[in-house]
């Protein structure tokens, strides 16, 4: 058999092999690519922080449903925010996990004292979702950080 024939040969089986990973990811639905899993009806608490400065952004469910700055003496919140926030948050997907490793955590923006910690509160205080966002430096991508692994995203924009 010539060479050519067996280059030939060895793409048409590398090409078979490729359409039948396809068929069977496709047979399996679709993967859910969610860097956060959380009911956003049930968030009452969200609380931005990074280092030692903290903000703390509560609903008033006295008074429909408002929020307001509650770490700032209860200053009002520009209407529709906290809900862009959270949609962002809930609808933000995995592109690519970069890595688990601790000492790179401040590589990549997310270690405790660079991160910018998102964390989602229900009523009770129970947490929702909890993250560390971060940047690399000249790299137009957000970076997350929830229980112990980072994450490329899209842009998020926080």
């Amino acid at each position: 058999m010539s060479l050519r024939v067996r280059v030939l040969a060895g793409l048409v089986v590398a090409l078979a092999v490729i359409r039948a990973v396809l068929f069977v990811t496709e047979a399996q639905g679709p993967v859910d690519r969610s860097l956060l899993r959380f009911d956003s009806a049930k968030v009452a608490r969200i609380v931005l922080s990074q280092g030692s400065e903290r903000l703390v952004i509560e609903e008033d469910s006295l008074k429909d449903g408002r929020w307001r700055v509650a770490s700032r003496g209860d200053l009002p919140v520009l209407e529709g925010a906290p809900q862009q926030l959270i949609a962002r948050l809930r609808d933000w997907r995995s592109e690519r996990t970069v890595g688990s490793a601790s000492d790179r955590y401040a590589d990549w923006g997310v270690s405790d004292a660079l991160g910018r910690r998102v964390r989602l509160e229900d009523r009770d205080g129970a947490v929702l979702a909890d993250v560390l966002v971060g940047r690399i430096t000249g790299i137009d991508r957000d970076l997350a950080r929830e229980s112990g692994f980072n994450v490329d995203s899209s842009k998020l924009g926080l």
